[in-house]
C-alpha cells in the first residue's frame, strides 16, 4: 500500500462525505421554509387543511424526493469513507504485526 496515495483517496473521500452531508442537511433545512412558503399561498381556511394541502404540491413532492436522493448519497459516500478508514487500519495493524514477527525471530 502506498500511504501517500492511500492518505490522498481517503481524504478526497472525506470530503466528497462532508460535501454531500452538507447538501442533504441544506434540503432537510429546506423543507420547513418550502412548507410555510406553500401554506402561505394556500387558500384553505385552517393551518391544518393548509399543510394538507402544501404536503400534496408538486413542487413539495419534488423536494422531499431530492432531500431523500442527497440524504442517501451522503451516506453511500459516508460508508465508502469508513470502509477507507477500515482498510488503513486493517493495513495498519498488519504492518504491526510484520514487525512482531520479525522481532521475535
Amino acid at each position: 500500500m502506498d500511504i501517500d496515495r492511500a492518505s490522498d483517496n481517503a481524504l478526497k473521500k472525506a470530503v466528497k462525505a462532508a460535501e454531500l452531508d452538507g447538501a442533504a442537511r441544506m434540503l432537510e433545512e429546506m423543507k420547513k421554509i418550502l412548507l410555510s412558503e406553500l401554506v402561505n399561498q394556500s387558500e384553505k381556511s385552517s393551518i391544518s387543511k393548509a399543510e394538507h394541502w402544501a404536503r400534496d404540491q408538486s413542487q413539495y413532492r419534488e423536494h422531499i424526493e431530492k432531500m431523500v436522493g442527497a440524504r442517501t448519497a451522503a451516506n453511500v459516500a459516508k460508508a465508502e469513507w469508513e470502509a477507507t478508514q477500515m482498510r488503513f487500519e486493517a493495513w495498519r495493524t498488519l504492518e504491526s504485526t510484520k514487525r512482531a514477527e520479525m522481532n521475535l525471530r
